[in-house]
């Protein structure tokens, strides 16, 4: 059979598949990744760290567009629109649609 990755979050064993590893090193099961960005980006966290309690590192733009629910996404995405036009002087939010 396939070799499989234990998740230190929920501690099941995983296909390769089943894992992603963040730019930092650390490895966990994509259903423990996506439970993370839910709540962290639903907590108004622009840039959630890794769930390794150790680690400092981020979790990488392209995890959080790959593994986020939708619903953390859009929130993701409007959060960091919101970031951009507040760090460049010359754009203004749109106040009507």
């Amino acid at each position: 059979g396939q070799e499989r990755v234990e998740c230190y979050v929920c501690f099941e064993d995983k296909l390769p598949s089943e894992v992603s590893q963040n730019r930092c090193g650390h490895v966990f099961c994509n259903d423990c990744w996506a439970l993370h960005l839910a709540e962290t980006i639903g907590d108004g966290t622009l840039h959630p760290p890794c769930m390794d309690t150790t680690c400092k590192v981020a979790v990488s733009e392209r995890m959080i567009r790959t593994l986020a629910p939708a619903s953390a996404l859009d929130k993701f995405q409007r959060f960091s629109l919101a970031q951009m036009i507040e760090e460049h002087g010359l754009l203004k939010k749109c106040r009507t649609p």
